[in-house]
């Protein structure tokens, strides 16, 4: 009835009075019902603890048998501290002689007696030399769990007391003969094997002096168990644990490491996956040794079993280094063309990860991202995207190659839309550069754009790219295309996208209004190299990904311009004729928000009203007046220490990043306003990728590619982000952002943030919410 679900409270005290009886019958069927129908938590249990008690000395074994499964499967703390001084007696046989059977009923419950009261653990220390010394194999199977729940409160003296005696029960097993109560498929009570092997590997961790004692008996294991069948796996793969846990010599890890690599081999797959597992948590201890297996590793990409193609993809990643970066990014692209779409995504993020890390050129990072996007361009992060077009704009030497190559490669795979945004950007680019030799004729790159526009794979994005790269065509390549290249144009402006309908009507006004040498010298000039230090690749350097910054606002002067996007004018982020720049006035908290961080207000300007006379001033055919323009976004901070006797806070955690904020008051005589700056740590052991910050629609702010961190305010705070320090953080480093945040309940309600955290580690993406409510005093 109370497996079944009905209510079984009106019959447990007759449990009670059955234990009570005399007779085995009464008491069996009472303990039976106690374990079926009782729990820990049920109070009536307390009142079964005396006939327990009572139970377990009991001279009737049955009985006394009864009384432990009971102890053992519901007993409660308080009962276990109870039938703590019992349980010791049994297991004192030194002066009771106990059954085995009764014997290992006794040490299950001194092990939940142990769980459930860990103080209680010393009582039960003196008795384990003497319980190691039984023969029967039972009572050793039960005894070593209950050691290595005690080395958790008293690691010295287990190691000191233990380590001898169970190496001596391991090798006597190993060095035994035949014994058929024990031995399974040749291999000497494997069951007892690895307990033994689990509680060496507790006790030699981190101590050299335990670990040289066990060395002998794991070499014997590694070099004379049966590896034919899978009882012989069990044990090896135990032993290749334990020796690369504890401090064992370096000989001895490579032959454990050896050992994994037959794994690799093996007809089974569980043998074949556990194998691929190990090696991933070996390969920060000896690459080396792992190394030789590179091999086998590759050949196991192309197994029939999902997941030990994803295991294999994990471990050949942890493998590349400058050395044999070629052979195996080679054999991943190989394994790319083939792979389905279950492991696509995730080849292709570590495969572009692994061509900017180790890339010995950037002609083969070229090379090797255009494969990629040849071949799963839709998979391709835009921050890659990013990087390339970093890449070939600091290279003029490459220029040439990357924009034959992409319109080669472009007529042969027009559906991969990495492939097609970085091919046309290019071609837009240095499109010239196609027809210099004659292989290329101006009016093939303006087919080859309409078949890409017209295909119905292009996505809207890709044909915003080359809706731009017919603008800037119109200066590059000779005047016979250019009645194609504004037809194309005026064709945008019947788009139903409203973006490419604007960029339509805007160029074909510059085309018919502007002085073509004007938009040639000043508008569509080539791509400058962004400002700064460039990647070089010599030593595995990574191409440096775009991080645009808005320009500082100058006072009633020309603007500067706009900092220098990479991917270019995408979108059309030309940069028109010097303007000036006037701010319209706005008291709202987010407005005084972005004053802690421009510059004073500029002096209006009388500019005409009307739009279309604004665009023809920028050419210089309409009358000359300077263009009124509202600043889009607030120039960046500068970081000010934290002070004001604000204390830092941990903002967010969890087992693989910290967030903690710290303080700082810009004016004192604004209060309300702060300056956050969040510290993102990797405290976990792997690289954390894509880790990019958006924000909501209610607030300025740059945003960037791939995984977001949005913080959505509540209506009395405003926040303006700035662009992380760094996306890419390693394990144990810091990224920091600043945050600008407004209260406008300043003394009444205290910041609350919503934090949305994406990132990606290990090849899995990550989100993680939270509302970060302990902001302190003051903010």
């Amino acid at each position: 009835m109370g497996m079944l679900g009905y209510p079984t409270h009106w019959g447990q005290l007759e449990c009670l009075k059955l234990i009570v009886a005399t007779s085995y019958i009464d008491k069996r069927i009472g303990y039976l019902a106690l374990n079926l129908l009782l729990d820990e938590h049920t109070e009536v249990l307390m009142l079964a603890t005396q006939t327990i008690k009572t139970d377990i000395m009991s001279s009737n074994e049955f009985i006394a048998g009864l009384a432990l499964v009971t102890l053992g499967n519901i007993a409660s703390e308080q009962i276990c501290r109870d039938t703590a001084p019992e349980l010791e007696m049994l297991l004192n046989v030194k002066e009771r002689r106990t059954s085995p059977q009764l014997l290992k009923k006794a040490v299950l419950c001194a092990l939940r007696v142990v769980q459930k009261v860990p103080d209680l653990g010393e009582t039960f220390i003196p008795h384990l030399k003497r319980l190691l010394a039984e023969r029967e194999h039972s009572v050793l199977l039960v005894t070593l769990p209950l050691i290595r729940e005690l080395a958790k409160e008293d690691l010295d003296t287990i190691r000191q007391k233990l380590t001898k005696p169970m190496v001596t029960i391991l090798r006597n097993l190993i060095s035994g003969g035949f014994n058929p109560d024990n031995d399974i498929g040749s291999v000497s009570d494997p069951f007892l094997q690895v307990q033994l092997l689990k509680t060496l590997r507790v006790v030699g961790e981190g101590h050299q002096a335990a670990s040289d004692t066990m060395n002998d008996v794991l070499m014997q294991i590694l070099s004379n168990t049966d590896a034919s069948r899978n009882v012989g796996h069990a044990v090896l793969y135990e032993c290749v644990s334990t020796v690369l846990s504890v401090e064992s010599e370096q000989d001895l890890k490579r032959m454990a490491i050896n050992i994994l690599g037959k794994f690799l081999s093996n007809r089974d797959n569980n043998v074949r996956y556990v194998g691929l597992t190990t090696l991933s948590r070996v390969v920060d201890i000896d690459v080396a040794a792992v190394q030789r297996h590179r091999g086998v590793i590759v050949e196991r990409l192309r197994d029939s079993d999902l997941s030990i193609r994803k295991r294999a993809l994990y471990l050949i990643y942890a493998l590349v280094d400058e050395s044999n970066a070629r052979t195996l990014v080679r054999e991943l692209l190989s394994f790319l063309a083939l792979t389905d779409l279950t492991l696509r995504a995730n080849l292709t993020a570590k495969l572009c990860i692994v061509a900017e890390k180790f890339a010995p050129s950037s002609r083969w990072y070229i090379d090797t991202v255009l494969r990629v996007m040849t071949i799963a361009g839709d998979f391709v992060p835009d921050s890659v995207r990013a990087s390339m077009v970093a890449t070939i704009i600091q290279d003029p030497e490459l220029q040439s190659y990357v924009v034959l190559k992409t319109y080669q490669d472009l007529k042969e795979s027009p559906s991969q839309q990495a492939l097609v945004q970085v091919g046309v950007w290019s071609i837009g680019e240095w499109g010239d550069q196609l027809t210099t030799d004659g292989s290329v004729t101006p009016d093939q790159i303006v087919d080859l754009l309409e078949q890409l526009y017209k295909n119905p794979d292009t996505g809207l994005a890709s044909r915003e790219y080359i809706v731009n790269a017919y603008f800037k065509l119109t200066t590059r390549l000779p005047v016979s295309v250019l009645p194609r290249l504004k037809q194309n144009l005026e064709l945008a402006t019947h788009s139903q996208s409203t973006e490419i309908q604007q960029r339509g009507l805007e160029y074909n006004q510059y085309l018919a209004s502007a002085d073509p040498s004007f938009v040639k010298q000043k508008i569509l000039v080539p791509m400058p190299a962004a400002s700064g230090s460039v990647a070089s690749f010599d030593g595995g350097s990574v191409p440096p990904s775009p991080s645009p910054s808005p320009a500082p606002v100058a006072p009633a002067v020309v603007a500067a311009p706009p900092p220098v996007n990479l991917l270019g004018d995408l979108l059309g982020s030309s940069t028109p004729a010097p303007t000036t720049v006037s701010p319209a006035p706005v008291t709202t908290a987010a407005s005084d928000l972005l004053s802690l961080v421009s510059t004073p207000s500029p002096t209006p300007s009388n500019g005409p009203s009307s739009q279309t006379q604004n665009i023809l001033n920028l050419f210089g055919t309409g009358p000359s007046a300077p263009v009124t323009t509202p600043p889009l976004v607030a120039p960046v901070a500068t970081p000010v220490a934290p002070g004001n006797g604000i204390p830092s806070i941990v903002a967010f955690q969890n087992n693989e990043i910290s967030i903690s904020f710290s303080f700082a008051k810009p004016n004192p005589a604004t209060p309300r306003f702060t300056l956050i700056t969040a510290s993102i740590t990797n405290i976990s052991a792997s690289p954390i990728s894509a880790l990019v910050f958006l924000v909501p629609p209610t607030c300025s702010c740059l945003q960037s590619f791939s995984a977001q961190t949005q913080a959505a305010p509540p209506r009395h705070a405003k926040y303006v982000l700035d662009n992380i320090s760094n996306p890419n953080i390693n394990p144990q480093q810091t990224s920091t952002l600043m945050v600008k945040a407004a209260n406008a309940s300043f003394g009444e309600k205290s910041l609350l943030m919503k934090l949305r955290i994406t990132y990606s580690i290990n090849g899995a993406n990550r989100l993680v919410e939270d509302v970060v409510r302990n902001f302190p005093p003051g903010v």
